[in-house]
């Protein structure tokens, strides 16, 4: 009768280890499914930005690397006018480097401060309330910024 004790107690001691391993083996499992979500997510992520970079490069490419100031509306305003102002809503055309990329609003506009002085403002958009902008002085890029619509006063 003692041999059966002792075989009962061993037992017992043999399957904590093995609850411990398991338990081991369940941490370090959950831990790498955390990093590979993780690095998914990443991977995503930065994807969505290589493609956001992607059209805004052919935006720059089209329109700002090869100005055409032509385009450009003569602002109404001391300077230039709210990106929100309704005389601009207007003036705002549409732009698709290609058919899976988003479309685009941009806006051109130009104000004479003398015969000498001339500067430009170009301003596009996805959704027409945050404004990724270029200013010109002389045909020289002296700024690039982003601007929300209908906080800017320039």
């Amino acid at each position: 009768m003692h041999y059966n004790n002792i075989k009962t107690a061993q037992s017992g001691w043999v399957s904590l280890p093995i609850i411990g391993l398991l338990l081991a083996v369940a941490s370090i499992s959950s831990h790498y499914q955390e990093t590979l979500m993780a690095s998914y997510q990443w991977r995503g992520k930065l994807k969505a930005a290589q493609e956001e970079q992607r059209f805004w490069t052919g935006f720059e490419q089209t329109f700002v690397l090869s100005a055409n100031f032509s385009q450009a509306f003569s602002s109404q305003c001391a300077g230039f006018c709210d990106l929100s102002s309704a005389q601009y809503g207007l003036q705002e055309q549409i732009w698709q480097g290609a058919s899976d990329q988003p479309l685009i609003f941009y806006q051109w506009h130009t104000f004479t401060e003398t015969e000498q002085r001339v500067s430009h403002r170009l301003c596009a958009s996805q959704n027409q309330r945050q404004y990724r902008c270029w200013w010109w002085r002389d045909e020289q890029v002296v700024a690039t910024g982003w601007v929300t619509a209908g906080s800017e006063r320039l």
